[in-house]
């Protein structure tokens, strides 16, 4: 098992952290901004990765968390601001659960989930001032639960074959809602 802890990384070229492959790897309680590209980036197949309690901001073209290939990932309770593209991504996750994390501005989107992504759990997460998606699927698949999206381009975006789990809310966004999750 790999464990960080209380890690400050700024300005380097690439991603802020990486895992690739492993089991059992925690991130937890690091600051994390100012990078080339992702501040924090899962891959490589790793399982039962923990990214919890971090602050991750203004890194250059990547998202500030993006798990590109990881299964049973839990991505919790993380500020995660101002990224050029996502906030949170979610590329080709299997069994990962996305919550209670704050995620605020930026160009792109909030939380995304993309295909081919399965069996994924988004609840509790706040997402806020992002250009594009505040919190969405691209992929079937998804469950939204206990949701709130306020003032993005779109508070909402699923797909056919996501769950609405209820009680997501959105407001102030220019679109609220658009596929089979309400708000």
């Amino acid at each position: 098992m790999n464990r960080l802890d209380d890690v400050r990384r700024a300005g380097i070229v690439a991603q802020g952290l990486a895992i690739t492959g492993g089991t059992g790897a925690k991130i937890t309680k690091n600051a994390i901004s100012g990078n080339g590209g992702a501040g924090i980036d899962i891959g490589g197949g790793a399982a039962r990765t923990t990214v919890a309690k971090n602050q991750v901001g203004r890194n250059g073209t990547g998202p500030g968390i993006r798990v590109a290939d990881g299964v049973a990932t839990a991505v919790v309770s993380n500020l995660v601001f101002d990224a050029d593209t996502a906030n949170i991504l979610l590329g080709a996750a299997a069994n990962a659960t996305v919550r209670k994390n704050v995620v605020r501005g930026g160009e792109g989107d909030g939380i995304l989930v993309a295909a081919p992504s399965t069996g994924v759990s988004l609840e509790g997460n706040l997402a806020s001032g992002h250009a594009g998606i505040g919190i969405g699927s691209l992929s079937p698949s998804v469950a939204f639960k206990r949701n709130r999206s306020d003032g993005n381009g779109v508070g909402f975006e699923s797909t056919v074959g996501d769950t609405d789990a209820g009680a997501n809310a959105a407001r102030g966004n220019l679109t609220n809602c658009t596929g089979p999750v309400s708000c």
